[in-house]
């Protein structure tokens, strides 16, 4: 039985493929299963063979994930909570910093609701890293949805991860590095029971993806392997142990740079955060504290947190924010349209634009394209999928 976390209660500490290829060679066999002692050196069989000995020794203790409980604070138990209170010019509650031992607590009030957090960050003093994060989704005044995530004091990288969903877990999930020196991220999910374990190499060029039901009995395993331009999927499934199917295909991308004459159309080219400086001459407010709250210069705004960071710019028709490490530039356009650039810390990048019922929506992983999609009305006009290396390994739509 799940137990549910009362979200209404004082304080309590408690996340297709495409339809064709460049060169495809596939095979799918059905397979009928065979005694042990039998062993089979013929397509789906081979491979359902192959993969039995790496599944038979599958280590099943690291299956086992617990919940990281959130912290829950209601509005009339908000000022219990012990630390520096920092208020807005404006007089409202923008969070709560608690000093204590080797971290730092930071409570970030609501915008919406200045008598409930908004989220949780908690900072090694030692090497300045967030070790702990807590986001809350707030509706009509109630906490609904929660995330609470767990970073390495040293590295910064983030191991566990919890959602819950009306008090209740929904996924629970954490990532190890195994004897065999791959990265292990495994997630357990509440609702069904089932477990799910991707291994895979740094670069990502071999992974394996094991499902496994509520009584930790394996129900699929799928790999691929990508080596120069040639990648090789595979996925074999299990009922009570025995594998009733499995189907391999392999692909072939050509070198070639077709496609990539999306990244000259300015109406996807990622907007530059480089062109604004770090600060700004202008009417200036400022934070309980004394800290700089915010500079304004004619029609550019710049609004800091506590900590000294820019959280959010606005020039003109254009708006910049900084949350949960994501960037944001919404862009809006005397024509009407509307173009929304999302950057993350680890160099994945998309844009969104769109003009009444056109849009185009473009993904990039430090500068190459990953995808491209361009609709208009429930049209799709075109949709590309490239590999790591940028190059086009698929297209189809309307207008090819």
């Amino acid at each position: 039985m799940i137990n549910k976390i009362n979200f209404a209660q004082g304080i309590q500490n408690i996340q297709f493929k495409p339809a064709f290829k460049a060169k495809e060679t596939q095979s799918e066999t059905e397979t009928v299963t065979v005694p042990d002692n039998i062993v089979s050196f013929k397509g789906a069989e081979a491979l359902a063979n192959y993969n039995k000995p790496n599944v038979m020794t599958f280590d099943k203790s690291v299956l086992d994930v617990e919940p990281i409980l959130p912290t829950v604070i209601q509005p009339d138990a908000i000022g219990s909570i012990e630390g520096e209170k920092i208020y807005g010019s404006n007089g409202k509650l923008n969070s709560i910093v608690n000093r204590v031992g080797n971290t730092t607590v930071i409570y970030h009030a609501s915008t919406e609701f200045d008598n409930m957090i908004d989220s949780i960050t908690t900072i090694d003093k030692k090497t300045g890293n967030v070790i702990k994060e807590q986001r809350n989704e707030i509706e009509d005044g109630k906490y609904t949805n929660m995330s609470v995530n767990e970073y390495d004091p040293a590295t910064g990288n983030g191991f566990r991860q919890t959602t819950y969903k009306d008090g209740k877990p929904s996924y629970a999930s954490k990532s190890i590095t195994n004897e065999r020196g791959l990265k292990q991220e495994i997630e357990y999910n509440f609702e069904n029971g089932h477990y799910s374990v991707y291994e895979s190499t740094k670069g990502e060029h071999f992974g394996r993806d094991y499902e496994f039901n509520k009584n930790k009995e394996l129900i699929s395993v799928y790999e691929h392997k990508n080596f120069r331009g040639a990648e090789t999927e595979s996925i074999v499934n299990f009922y009570n142990g025995a594998v009733i199917s499995s189907r391999q295909t392999k692909s072939e991308v050509l070198p070639n740079n077709m496609g990539r004459e999306i990244l000259s159309d300015t109406d996807i080219t990622p907007a530059d955060t480089s062109v604004y400086p770090e600060s700004i001459e202008g009417e200036k407010t400022f934070y309980s504290n004394g800290s700089l709250e915010s500079v304004t210069a004619g029609d550019l705004i710049y609004n800091y947190s506590p900590e000294g960071n820019i959280t959010y710019i606005k020039d003109g028709n254009k708006t910049m924010e900084v949350k949960n490490k994501c960037t944001t530039i919404v862009e809006n356009f005397e024509d009407g349209a509307v173009k929304t650039t999302k950057s993350y810390e680890d160099g994945f990048v998309t844009v969104d634009y769109e003009k009444d019922n056109y849009k185009k929506y473009l993904s990039l992983d430090n500068g190459n394209p990953t995808y491209y999609r361009e609709e208009n009305d429930d049209r799709t006009l075109k949709c590309f999928h490239f590999n790591d290396k940028g190059m086009l390994e698929s297209a189809w739509g309307d207008d090819i």
